[in-house]
């Protein structure tokens, strides 16, 4: 089939609207009312409709085959138009977001300018350096090291590593969105010729572009009220031109194979290929030559990306790059990025890379404002065609059959038949022929109208319900006049329509709502006192329509702050603010805006501060300091689930100098799908224009409410887990009461089936959610990858930064569960192993002394070290920034991952600089402390917030000009940032306009003084590449390198085994030929040989021998998991004791043996003091189980098992849909009375014994408080160990105890044969006999039940506790639903 997409039979696109983001965030047109203006009415002004869109006919208008599509204006986020405009309407519009118009001549046709040639591969110089970057690996004389293709060779224009700038948002270059005869990423060998499009302007005509408005405002001026409006500017008072753009070589195409070591099967030699990898040299001193580590290299290309072409997939560029993508077929790498672009056939290849496997989902991520609106489709009221088993959406990579009339998913492979009226013949190409006419069958993201069966009720208004801290503290720091100035500020930016409804209340310890009824003089306060049974005094007026009480909401603004000017009180409800405020607001749902200054005190939820507890556990040990970031009450987790339940979304303004505990209060944003905004330590000096810029974009950028998200796979492949904020009531489903465009969310993925080589593999994110104007979508991206059995091409095609997002994403939901040092080693080891295994399989053969690095992702150590330097996972942090960077991550986009650990740094000193680069931010410096001069002023910024750094002899004109000051001593502490009337401060003012612009946030300056020590330590810790800082990335990518130069003659394998007795050789080899490496060792070394003979003759498994623990120990991956099965007791403590010698922090033994369970306990309290990790496991069902299937029973920590649960569930007896089984009840679906009359059989025959009776008995008994049989009550327990711990807890528990009495004799087998003979001689022999009845059949159908529970038994298969057992149990105790 040909590739999905290709040429529209017109020039000018479907749904056309390059000005989709008009103005920024000033003026986004995000779900507004739609208009009344259609058909042939006059173009609307320029404010209304965006540059390029012409009003759409009244309605949707019928076509068949093709479905209607929707020509609702302005329903939707801002890239998403309806309706097929003609071309652009005269006169002047505002330009896109983020865009500037360029000079007459600077882009070819394509983008609406005059026509000029380019080629496939063609760059647009941006505006901004941080836009793109190239990685650059400085070549020393002892090493060389291949960094790309030689001059010679083709491409080589474009030699260096294929990575872009941390930290810049993707830019914009102008003008109309991209048609698809646009520039791509991928080489052709003739460069094509462009021609003029249809609706573009004349040669040579410039555009008619009007400055946009201020997304963001800047700090009042100085001498105004620190509350008083922010002045409005142009984009921070900035307005550029790029310059025309100019040609650059294709890159050179992707090579071949790449070498591979000979365990894969590959030859030993063959020349290296010029971007497989590179290698640092170690110098004499065995540290790292910090001229050969790879670095970044800022440029300023911008690339123009093809998803799709030649029928394959397009590898993404790095989203720290400025790109323009052109949807054809695959989805746009901002709204679905994997961190494989080819998918591994078999989990053993995934395994073996050590790579991850997971996808990062932003569903309304901001598009570039030249990229072609995504478009939406109407199928009337029966919806969008959809696969009637797996329910997945139609998509370009369904493929039609049967001339059109059935057509098979790509997803499930189920085969369904085309909808009448949506038949359509097929073309040669085996595509339906009106596909290109249908968004849905050519585009990887489309939105679909949903019908009544999306919904459960009708579509929620837009509500806002703000609450605002009135406590003593909040009014003495000004947090509550900031909060009310930016929420009356930000009114008039809330959804202009008749739906949307607003509320407010304030709290100190108690609650405050008011009346904004119109026909109220003023608004009228209703207290609510009890603050432990909340309630809402009124059942309507609390929520009001915005139209209706907009001036009573600003007058009460003004006077809250006045209102309690005087209050002494000091306690805050603020759970009880919530719960109240959710009664009013539990029947439509919506938006929660809250508030908080101080530590919730009293009331519901109230807790008390831990910030003593938290600092002595920092100082003592880390090993509880991780609980401290856990909730401090349970309640606030139900509260929260409750909130989503109900479609409340919680955002939390926390405005504090104090301690608040933010890992309680941020349980709110991370359940019901919110955010956390944190100004600490609040000043209304500095943070109140920041305060109301988050507010603003809050409630302005593109959101949806009351969603619901769903990631569908190809066979083979399936979502693992969820990770971000939301909420979880369903495991298939992900609940969003909102989500905007800044949120993302990390999909893990898994194998549970083999994929085959050329095929593709997709992957759909589904997103049903709510317009702000109430309207029901379904945003469907859909993108497909091919599928590899080579495991270079894991290593080629491997996303960096969706890789470190992914190691970023897992360290936060660890670090609040296991200590920080566990953390940071899992972190670090997943880098290592990704390393290693590249290096043992795939790189050519080096020298000893080099760390070998894959081209994809040789940046990944160095992002993986400051990761760990990050606040997040220091141990010198607060508690609340720790709680906070937890919160952020969470949430955090893709495109901002990097910049938060790695940030960039640029000068403010010389204003001369600006004139050599073509961006308003300087070329960004290298972190290293060598290029900083004490006469400096430096700024470094992170996406969070920016630092100046102001060296101790920076001149006081200089000062004068930035500052204001004469000399550093004079700079104010908290300072306003004002544009004075010379070149520096004008420079600074647009260089912090600039990164605020790209972040989409109003980052807060902080001044950082060389001449103070604790400011200055701060600054010299992040310089990340300092060689002489013993905390620098350099230092410690030494112990990194040390870990990678292991001897390779050996595999490294994925787990080890020690104890090889009959079943612990059993179990082995069950392990290797389930395709698990394995590494065994046993004390007796002729047991490690038998076992290594077994694994040839059973066909080579991949098990190898050690016959000293040391080198057993390194032969295992890290982190690594070893499986004991020693006799009970003292030998484990032994075998336990010998290996701990030899491990590191993080790693895992499992203790196989059945044993007591407070023994296990106690080795798991006491492998903890060594940072290691422990699992208790039970093996039962024999020598035969053990090889065929045995029943394990884990236990202890979940994160232990973890590390080995794929080996477990493909090792363990497992029943295909059930799990273990009773066979006679489950399997043979007998009722507990007719298992009675099969035991009384039985006791009638050989079997006739006392046991068979009285379980004949037990099967009739029905329990005398309800109808339920008491056989189905009775928990299957060892009875001696239930005994036992009945004693120690003083529990009386004497029918078990009688029930174990009465088992004692069947151990003693030549007292019962004596009894025997006293019962013959009694005259019960005969009774006896009697019995001893019934026909042959029966007999042989009771030997063959026997048989079959015999061979059941000793699979497992009649165990009640294994591992789907655990895993279910541990699914349900840590289920938040």
């Amino acid at each position: 089939m040909a590739a999905p997409g290709g040429a529209r039979p017109r020039n000018f696109p479907p749904n056309y609207n390059p000005n989709a983001l008009a103005g920024a965030m000033e003026n986004l047109k995000f779900n507004r009312q739609p208009s009344s203006n259609h058909g042939g009415s006059p173009a609307r002004p320029s404010n209304v409709i965006p540059f390029g869109q012409q009003p759409p006919p009244p309605g949707a208008y019928p076509r068949n085959p093709v479905p209607p599509y929707s020509t609702t204006p302005n329903a939707f986020p801002p890239n998403v138009v309806s309706g097929r405009p003609s071309g652009p309407p005269p006169g002047p519009h505002p330009s896109p977001f983020m865009s500037r118009a360029p000079p007459p001549g600077a882009l070819p046709s394509s983008f609406g300018g005059p026509s000029a040639p380019s080629t496939l591969g063609s760059v647009i110089r941006s505006a901004n350096p941080m836009a793109g970057s190239t990685l650059q690996t400085p070549i020393s004389a002892p090493v060389p090291v291949a960094v790309g293709p030689t001059p010679s060779a083709p491409g080589a224009a474009l030699a260096g590593h294929e990575f872009t700038a941390t930290g810049s948002m993707p830019r914009p270059s102008g003008g109309p969105p991209l048609m698809s005869n646009i520039p791509s990423s991928r080489p052709y060998s003739q460069p094509p010729q462009i021609p003029p499009r249809f609706g573009s302007p004349p040669s040579g005509a410039p555009f008619a572009v009007g400055q946009p408005t201020p997304p963001l405002s800047v700090p009042p001026p100085p001498g105004s009220s620190p509350f008083s409006a922010p002045v409005s500017r142009a984009p921070y008072n900035m307005q550029f031109l790029p310059p025309p753009m100019q040609q650059v070589s294709p890159p050179p195409s992707i090579p071949g194979p790449m070498m591979q070591a000979r365990a894969l099967g590959m030859p030993p030699g063959g020349p290296q290929h010029p971007n497989q990898s590179m290698s640092l040299n170690q110098t004499p001193q065995s540290k790292i030559d910090p001229s050969q580590t790879p670095h970044i290299v800022y440029s300023s290309e911008t690339i123009l990306h093809d998803t799709r072409q030649g029928n394959q997939a397009n590898p993404p560029p790095p989203t720290t790059s400025d790109y323009i993508v052109r949807d054809t077929g695959n989805c746009s790498p901002r709204f679905m990025r994997c961190t494989l672009n080819e998918i591994p056939c078999t989990v053993d290849l995934l395994s073996t890379s050590s790579l991850q496997l997971a996808l990062l989902v932003q569903p309304l991520a901001l598009p570039h404002p030249s990229e072609e609106p995504i478009e939406v489709v109407d199928f009337g009221e029966n919806g969008p065609v959809r696969c009637s088993r797996c329910k997945g959406y139609i998509n370009p990579f369904i493929k039609f059959i049967d001339q059109g009339r059935r057509f098979i998913c790509n997803l499930c492979g189920f085969t369904d038949e085309t909808p009448r009226d949506y038949h359509c013949t097929l073309g040669p190409d085996g595509r339906c022929r009106d596909a290109d006419e249908r968004p849905e069958l050519c585009r990887g993201t489309v939105e679909f109208v949903a019908t009544k069966d999306y919904m459960v009720r009708d579509p929620m208004p837009a509500v806002y319900f703000f609450i605002i801290d009135v406590s003593m503290n909040a009014i003495q720091t000004g947090a509550t006049a900031a909060a009310c100035s930016a929420i009356s500020q930000v009114i008039s930016d809330l959804p202009e329509n008749l739906r949307t409804v607003v509320g407010i209340a304030t709290f100190d310890s108690t609650i405050h709502f008011y009346n904004l009824k119109r026909n109220l003089q003023q608004p009228l306060m209703l207290i609510v006192p009890d603050v432990q049974e909340v309630y809402t005094p009124l059942e309507s007026d609390i929520l009001v329509r915005l139209s209706e009480c907009k001036e009573q909401l600003e007058t009460l603004l003004e006077t809250i702050p006045t209102m309690f000017q005087s209050s002494r009180i000091t306690d805050s409800a603020f759970c009880a603010a919530l719960k109240a405020a959710f009664v009013a607001m539990k029947a439509t749902g919506g938006k929660l805006l809250v508030f908080q200054s101080v530590l919730a005190s009293v009331g519901i939820g109230s807790f008390s501060s831990r910030e003593a507890e938290a600092k002595s556990s920092i100082s003592a040990s880390e090993k509880e300091a991780h609980k401290l970031l856990q909730p401090a009450d349970k309640i606030l987790k139900t509260m929260a689930i409750e909130f989503a339940e109900n479609q409340v979304c919680v955002d939390l303004f926390i405005t504090s100098q104090t301690y608040t505990d933010i890992a309680s209060l941020s349980v709110f944003p991370k359940t019901t799908g919110g955010q956390v905004y944190y100004y600490y330590p609040f000043s209304a000096l500095s943070d109140t224009a920041k305060l109301y810029n988050d507010l603003r974009w809050n409630v302005k950028r593109p959101q949806g409410f009351e969603a619901v998200m769903r990631v569908r796979c190809s066979q083979g492949i399936q979502v693992q887990e969820y990770s971000g904020n939301f909420c979880r009531r369903i495991p298939t489903d992900v609940d969003l009461p909102a989500i905007d465009c800044d949120k993302a969310i990390m999909v893990s993925l898994k194998h549970n089936d083999k994929l085959q080589e050329g095929t593709e593999c997709s992957f759909q994110c589904a997103l049903l959610y709510t317009t702000v104007s109430g309207q029901r979508r379904i945003r469907v991206s859909t993108l497909s990858l091919p599928c590899t059995n080579m495991l270079s091409n894991l290593y080629r095609s491997a996303d960096l930064d969706t890789h470190f997002a992914c190691i970023l994403k897992q360290s936060v939901n660890e670090i609040s569960s296991i200590p920080l040092t566990q953390v940071r080693d899992q972190a670090t080891n997943t880098c290592i192993n990704i390393l290693y295994s590249y290096r043992k399989f795939c790189a050519t053969v080096s020298s000893s002394g080099q760390l070998i690095l894959p081209e994809k992702l040789k940046l990944l150590p160095l992002y993986t070290l400051a990761l760990l330097k990050n606040t997040g996972l220091r141990s010198d942090g607060r508690p609340d920034d720790r709680s906070y960077w937890i919160s952020n991550v969470n949430r955090l986009s893709i495109h901002l991952a990097i910049p938060l650990v790695y940030p960039r740094m640029v000068t403010i000193h010389n204003p001369e600089e600006q004139d050599s680069h073509d961006s308003v931010i300087p070329q960004p410096l290298p972190l290293v402390s060598s290029g900083i001069r004490d006469d400096g002023i430096y700024l470094l910024e992170n996406g969070e917030d920016c630092l100046i750094y102001v060296g101790s002899s920076v001149k006081p004109s200089i000062l004068q000009q930035v500052f204001g000051a004469t000399s550093v001593e004079a700079i104010p502490d908290q300072f306003i940032l004002q544009q004075l009337d010379n070149p520096l401060s004008k420079k600074l003012n647009a260089i912090m306009a600039e990164i605020r612009q790209q972040r989409c946030s109003y980052m807060r300056l902080k001044l950082c003084r060389q001449v103070d020590p604790q400011a200055e330590k701060l600054f010299r810790r992040l310089m990340l590449e300092d060689t002489t800082n013993d905390d620098g990335l350099l230092a410690q990518l030494i112990p990194v390198r040390d870990d990678l130069m292991v001897d390779t003659s050996k595999p490294l394998t994925r787990i080890g085994f020690v104890g090889l007795a009959v079943m612990g050789q059993n179990l082995a080899l069950n392990f290797a030929e389930k395709g698990f490496p394995i590494s065994v060792y046993n004390r007796t070394t002729s047991k490690v040989d038998e076992t290594i003979e077994r694994a040839k003759l059973a066909g080579n498994l991949p098990l190898y021998g050690f016959h000293d623990p040391k080198s057993f120990v390194e032969s295992i991956q890290k982190p690594r998991a070893i499986v004991i099965l020693v006799k009970a007791g003292a030998p484990i403590d032994a075998t336990i004791k010998t290996l701990t010698a030899h491990l590191e922090k993080g790693d895992c033994i499992i203790d196989g043996g059945n044993e007591w369970y407070e023994n296990t306990e106690q080795r798991e309290k006491t492998v903890a003091e060594s940072g290691l990790l422990y699992l208790g496991m039970g093996v039962s069902g024999g020598e035969e189980g053990a090889i065929n299937g045995p029943s394990l029973m884990p236990g202890g920590s979940f994160e232990a098992y973890k590390y080995v649960e794929d080996i477990l569930l493909k090792v363990a007896a497992f029943v295909s849909g059930s799990g273990p089984c009773d066979v006679l009840k489950t399997s043979g679906k007998l009722s507990n009375e007719e298992l009675s009359e099969v035991f009384s059989d039985w006791n009638k025959g050989e079997l006739l014994s006392f046991l068979i009776e009285i379980t004949a008995d037990i099967f009739r008994v029905k329990d005398d408080k309800g109808d339920e049989y008491l056989v189905d009550k009775v928990l299957d327990k060892t009875g001696k160990w239930t005994v036992q711990q009945a004693a120690e807890l003083s529990v009386a528990a004497p029918t078990i105890e009688a029930s174990l009495d009465s088992r004692f004799p069947s151990g003693l087998r030549g007292e019962r044969i004596s009894a025997s003979k006293v019962f013959k001689s009694g005259g019960l022999d005969e009774v006896l006999t009697d019995h001893q009845t019934g026909s042959r059949k029966r007999m042989t159908e009771t030997w063959s039940s026997l048989a079959c529970l015999s061979t059941l038994q000793s699979t497992g298969c009649l165990e009640k506790s294994c591992v789907p057992c655990y895993q279910l149990w541990h699914q349900h105790s840590r289920s938040s639903v």
